[in-house]
């Protein structure tokens, strides 16, 4: 998203030697898996979100989790192509912020700018269950379809579309949340 053209220049890399972050950022947990250039998983990390430590030391043990990451897939900084951050709650997309997600109790969050800035490359979030439903389509049970909507049922319930190969989303932000409301309590 933001990075400096000179980073470009010192990250010249060959294709074989890019190598991609996915991090899946929950409500009670954190996962984060280092991929290939051919998109084949190389390591993986999980840990506790602890989202109510608030949004600074939440960025923190992104950025650690991240690092070790690296650490464990014998990866420099510097071969990290891109972050990609599925995020739950109302989000940004164009400005990388995460306006409020409430079980994190994080606000205004400025998640692709901070990550962006710290691994010197292009970082990019999008709605959690979008993402689910994109590598879905790329990847798993929905791949060759024109079309693949998914409900993810979790903490809230979530939905999200893929149509003719783009997630289908609003003009800012996700729009297919599709929410719960209780009828009868307990």
């Amino acid at each position: 998203h933001r990075y400096s053209r000179e980073e470009d220049v010192h990250r010249m890399t060959s294709p074989t030697d890019q190598y991609w972050v996915g991090f899946d950022l929950g409500g009670t947990k954190m996962q984060a898996v280092l991929f290939d250039a051919q998109m084949q998983p190389i390591a993986r990390r999980k840990k506790k979100t602890r989202g109510h430590e608030g949004s600074a030391a939440g960025i923190a043990r992104m950025i650690g989790t991240i690092d070790k990451l690296l650490e464990e897939g014998k990866v420099s900084r510097g071969q990290l192509t891109g972050i990609g951050v599925g995020c739950p709650g109302p989000l940004d997309l164009d400005e990388g912020i995460i306006h409020e997600a409430p079980n994190l109790g994080w606000k205004n969050v400025r998640i692709v700018d901070q990550l962006a800035h710290e691994f010197g490359c292009p970082a990019v979030i999008c709605n959690d269950v979008d993402a689910g439903v994109y590598g879905e389509y790329q990847f798993g049970a929905a791949q060759g379809s024109r079309t693949a909507l998914g409900v993810f049922p979790g903490t809230g319930i979530g939905g999200g579309l893929v149509y003719e190969g783009r997630i289908f989303r609003g003009r800012k932000t996700s729009c297919l949340e599709i929410g719960h409301l209780p009828v009868v309590p307990n």
